[in-house]
């Protein structure tokens, strides 16, 4: 059987005490001294971080603009999440897994 996705996540609380927001911040600069302090931060399975409130999941976007048009994205059955198929995206992103490349701040 194959192990469950780890996924990065905070405490919710930490979260809101730096400034809670839906959608895009680009003032990231205020969030990654808190968010990255030794220990705030930690791996937990994806299906307990998309069902316990307790927590907030990191998944860096980035936006690719030229000449005022944006990059967009369709998402395909391929993809693995079967409820985004066909949905279009302007932004390109996801969960952070053990393993990929973390800053050091």
């Amino acid at each position: 059987m194959a192990q469950e996705e780890q996924v990065l996540v905070i405490k919710r609380e930490v979260f809101d005490s730096v400034g809670a927001f839906n959608g895009l911040m680009f003032d990231v600069e205020r969030y990654l001294k808190e968010i990255f302090a030794t220990g705030v931060a930690m791996f937990k399975p994806r299906s307990e971080a998309e069902k316990d409130p307790g927590y907030k999941q990191l998944i860096p976007t980035v936006l690719i603009s030229y000449d005022g048009r944006f990059l967009s994205d369709v998402r395909c059955k391929k993809a693995g999440e079967t409820r985004l198929f066909g949905a279009r995206s302007i932004g390109l992103g996801g969960q952070i897994n053990p393993g990929d490349d973390m800053p050091v701040f």
